[in-house]
């Protein structure tokens, strides 16, 4: 019975120490909450508490090293598990009014190396090098990231990054990563970007239902990246829609490109695709051009013709010649001579050592999964 009595007062114990160790933090600017500063709370938390942050601007600045960085931010996080929860990204905003000229490394969060469990909702961060500058594990959602000279989130060498419902404007790159290991981006607004998505060397990356519009480049897969890119809209790109390059390998399925780029696809630089279920168009030049050394599967797509070629091959100069597999896609047409004289391969220029293998193909358009183009657009502007 004794013992009876200590497992149950020792069970107890516990159960209260971690009630008490998980507390609920409050920052209001009027000073009617614990602290009237974001990283006052995140210096008297510990690990599993949250943090409630009341409306305002918060743009006071302190240092924060990372491994052989130092940078000046709003918010430094240098343990975890912890909660940051905001008002609203109309509500809660970090950073500056406006930009600061020549600032460099100022950044919005900023989340230590290796950190475990750290969720941020609620809130914007704007006129700053990024917003999010992280070398550790964190989710992001139903956040505002813009007007960053750099990214509005940043990442490297994390283990898993997870970006919800965020909105990321006129950043030069809307997401960027150096070689994470999980990337999840997800039901997403990026637009007037340079870069929407550069993931560089991302051993996993998964880009699914989000919306691109405007800017330069729509996602680029690039120094051997791996992943998804999934049932998502690009439009008004001006420099290419999707960009799949140097050693990377993507599958690619039910999205809808339109954009004003030379190359609405481009897969380059010994790269693979596997592309399915999609609505390809735009392109001045091509909708699709792949590269020497790339390798491509594209069936059961719309491919549309809005420059001069549907399909472009180039530098593919070695033997033996390569087939690419183009078959069982809708081109526009029901003409197999006319599909083939929107191909350039090697049967329009002799030095060329790559051919598209097209037939069989579909006559008719192929059923998506994702939303027209017309209701994507319009959930788009809804979205913005």
């Amino acid at each position: 019975m004794r013992c009876t009595l200590n497992l149950a007062c020792l069970i107890c114990a516990i159960a209260a120490g971690s009630s008490a160790q998980a507390a609920t933090w409050r920052v209001e600017r009027d000073g009617s909450g614990d602290f009237i500063t974001i990283q006052a709370a995140v210096n008297a938390s510990t690990p599993g508490d949250s943090i409630r942050i009341g409306p305002g601007r918060y743009s006071e600045m302190s240092t924060f090293s990372f491994p052989g960085l130092t940078v000046q931010t709003v918010v430094g996080i240098q343990r975890g598990p912890l909660t940051l929860l905001g008002a609203g990204a109309e509500q809660v905003v970090l950073g500056p009014a406006a930009p600061i000229p020549g600032a460099g490394d100022v950044e919005g969060i900023s989340i230590q190396t290796g950190i475990l469990g750290v969720v941020i909702e609620g809130l914007a961060a704007e006129n700053l090098q990024d917003g999010i500058l992280a070398a550790g594990d964190f989710v992001t959602r139903d956040c505002t990231f813009r007007g960053h000279s750099r990214g509005g989130v940043t990442t490297e060498l994390v283990r898993n990054v997870v970006i919800e419902s965020c909105f990321l404007w006129n950043n030069y790159y809307g997401a960027l990563d150096f070689l994470s290991a999980n990337v999840s981006i997800t039901d997403c607004t990026v637009a007037d970007h340079n870069f929407g998505m550069d993931l560089s060397g991302t051993s996993s990356a998964d880009v699914r239902g989000c919306r691109v519009l405007r800017g330069h480049v729509g996602v680029q897969f690039d120094q051997g990246t791996r992943g998804t890119i999934a049932n998502c809209l690009f439009t008004d790109v001006q420099n290419g829609c999707l960009s799949i390059a140097i050693g990377s390998r993507a599958t690619v399925t039910g999205n809808t490109v339109c954009g004003t780029a030379p190359f609405g696809t481009w897969v380059r630089s010994d790269s693979d695709i596997i592309a399915s279920g999609n609505v390809l168009e735009g392109g001045s030049i091509t909708t699709i051009r792949v590269d020497g050394g790339s390798t491509a599967n594209f069936y059961g797509n719309d491919i549309r013709r809005n420059g001069t070629w549907s399909v472009l091959l180039a530098g593919y100069f070695s033997d033996p010649p390569k087939v690419l597999k183009f078959e069982d896609n809708y081109w526009g047409t029901n003409s197999a001579d006319v599909i083939a004289s929107w191909i350039y391969d090697g049967h329009d220029d002799p030095t060329l050592k790559a051919f598209v293998d097209f037939e069989p193909f579909r006559g008719g358009s192929v059923p998506q999964n994702s939303r027209s183009f017309g209701s994507l657009k319009a959930l788009f502007g809804e979205k913005k």
